[in-house]
């Protein structure tokens, strides 16, 4: 016979690790719907901000344009993986298992936005028609 697991109140720790994803996920779902519709102005905090991306206004938009998808896909897949520890409740180890699983596939979405991004950032032609 299983057991039947009684109601659990998880670990502090396990709280706050749900509730940093979630909204940690949540904001990087906000910055990227607002770099992929052409609302985030070149800045020094958020979005694609490398030398390519920075070169020009042109670059900066076509860079979010093109990677704001995989941003987008990534900060969901952080903010599900805490809202999921949240409702669960899971143990302590499987919550690791669960926070470590979305932050990383998260982080290798809003990562490959970032590459897919400057790719088309630098593919730009310049003033006189060139690739750079």
């Amino acid at each position: 016979l299983q057991r039947v697991r009684r109601h659990q109140v998880p670990a502090p720790g396990v709280i706050i690790a749900g509730v940093v994803m979630a909204l940690g996920g949540s904001m990087v779902v906000a910055v990227g719907r607002r770099a992929r519709r052409g609302l985030l102005r070149p800045n020094g905090w958020a979005g694609i901000r490398t030398t390519a991306t920075l070169a020009s206004q042109e670059a900066w938009y076509t860079a979010h344009e093109a990677g704001g998808r995989w941003i987008l896909i990534g900060g969901w897949i952080i903010a599900i993986g805490g809202i999921i520890i949240l409702l669960v409740r899971p143990d302590d180890a499987d919550a690791a298992k669960i926070a470590l699983w979305s932050a990383l596939l998260g982080a290798a979405a809003v990562l490959y936005g970032g590459y897919i991004g400057h790719r088309a950032a630098v593919e730009l032609p310049d003033s006189d028609g060139r690739p750079e």
